[in-house]
């Protein structure tokens, strides 16, 4: 009996270190963001989203390339897939 609960404990910790390491490699599939963040940004367009203004983000750094932000000075950022 004691050598089942040993069995069991030993499987359940194969299986614990087994996700964990899943998970750690989806976090490191996270875009690291090496943009600097630029102040004044207004709003944010994608066209995914039709003419909806979205709120805006300082850079482009995790959004999608079809995205516009728009600053209050009046330039845009066009985010692309680089």
């Amino acid at each position: 009996m004691e050598a089942k609960r040993v069995g069991v404990l030993g499987l359940l910790l194969v299986y614990g270190v087994f996700f964990l390491g899943m998970k750690a490699e989806y976090a490191t599939a996270v875009k690291e963001c090496s943009e600097i963040c630029r102040a004044g940004a207004k709003y944010m367009k994608c066209k995914c989203q039709g003419d909806k203004e979205l709120p805006a983000p300082c850079n482009c750094c995790n959004e999608e390339p079809d995205c516009t932000i728009y600053y209050e000075d009046g330039t845009e950022l066009k985010c692309s897939s680089n």
